[in-house]
């Protein structure tokens, strides 16, 4: 199975673009010495677009093409082989700027899905041409890849998204499911359900009567209180001390769930996904199932680290934060936010067989 930590490395590297070497000017040469004013103020147009005018090129390409074609008495041919690659070399130039992906490239396996995926309308580029069969396109935010779907190609996509699909929402690939993603929004409490769950279905699969599970979340608070007092400092007077005293760790304690059983389970090793790499619960499930059914432990209770058990890394979210905050993409509070308090939480896991 695939560890989460795979999915927390810095989003993959985006494919090449193609670079422009076609060169109106050398490709029109001939025309131009034999063809007069007409044609070189043609081409020298057509070079311009080329060169950059990405905007209104079309008007300007066409009238250009034409002027070539007037001027090009006798070498109708040369003229047809300047405007394809002129064409071509305007649809390239849409392919680099929008970055659409086609059924085609998105089935293909060299094709690499981003963990993060925004769904918008399908109207959207439609009078692109180089987007016209597209079923979305890529956006790169400093190494943070985005994968815009169109939301008629979320059948073709073969992805779910929790809760469900909704326009111009956001998501966040799931830890341990590539198919399955999850609204930014609801991320981190989409998760944190998804660790409770299985810690469940382990006291479940040990034979377990009862299990609770409790968080302690701990948060500084700062109380500054002045602190002021004289000194003597020789026959010339005194000296006035001002400081301050401040800082206190303020703690909350909740119980997440707690979950009774008939306790009547042959104990079974359980699938593990976010405690695969703790060895506290690799404990517990060795003193249920390990020792040929014998010295079984009847109670377990331990702290869960939460460095086995992160959501995402504190790094990760200010990426994807970043990423959102350039493209517009509003949520409803930051990823890093909330991982910053997922580091403050302390997880107290107890079992009774």
């Amino acid at each position: 199975m695939e560890d989460k930590d795979d999915l927390a490395v810095v989003e993959r590297e985006e494919p090449p673009r193609h670079k422009q070497s076609f060169d109106i000017r050398k490709a029109a040469a001939g025309l131009v010495d034999g063809a007069g004013s007409a044609m070189a103020g043609a081409v020298a147009t057509v070079q311009k677009v080329a060169d950059g005018a990405m905007r209104a090129a079309t008007p300007l390409v066409n009238d250009a093409l034409a002027a070539i074609a007037d001027a090009a008495d006798g070498a109708a041919g040369t003229a047809a082989d300047i405007g394809d690659a002129v064409n071509d070399w305007a649809y390239q130039q849409q392919l680099n700027r929008y970055r659409p992906v086609t059924k085609e490239t998105y089935q293909s396996p060299s094709f690499h899905l981003p963990n993060m995926i925004r769904i918008v309308d399908g109207n959207e580029r439609r009078g692109i041409d180089a987007c016209r069969d597209a079923i979305g396109w890529l956006d790169t935010v400093k190494g943070t890849q985005i994968f815009n779907l169109y939301r008629e190609a979320i059948g073709d996509s073969e992805l779910s998204f929790y809760p469900k699909p909704s326009l111009y929402s956001t998501y966040y690939i799931d830890a341990f499911d590539r198919s399955r993603f999850v609204d930014l929004d609801s991320y981190f409490a989409t998760m944190q359900q998804d660790k409770m769950a299985e810690l469940r279905r382990i006291a479940f699969m040990l034979g377990a009567k009862r299990c609770k599970l409790e968080v302690t979340e701990y948060e500084e608070t700062r109380r500054g209180r002045q602190v002021k007092g004289n000194a003597k400092a020789g026959k010339k007077g005194s000296v006035r001390i001002d400081g301050s005293l401040s800082d206190s760790t303020r703690s909350e304690k909740k119980i997440l769930f707690t979950q009774e059983f008939e306790g009547d389970m042959v104990p079974q090793r359980p699938e593990l996904h976010w405690y695969a790499h703790d060895s506290d619960v690799l404990l517990l499930i060795e003193t249920r199932c390990g020792g040929e059914d014998k010295n079984k432990a009847k109670s377990y209770r331990v702290e869960l680290k939460s460095e086995t058990t992160m959501t995402m890394s504190v790094s990760l979210a200010m990426a994807i934060d970043e990423a959102c905050s350039k493209l517009n993409i509003r949520a409803n509070s930051s990823l890093t936010s909330q991982a910053k308090r997922e580091l403050r939480q302390s997880f107290v896991f107890e079992v009774e067989f």
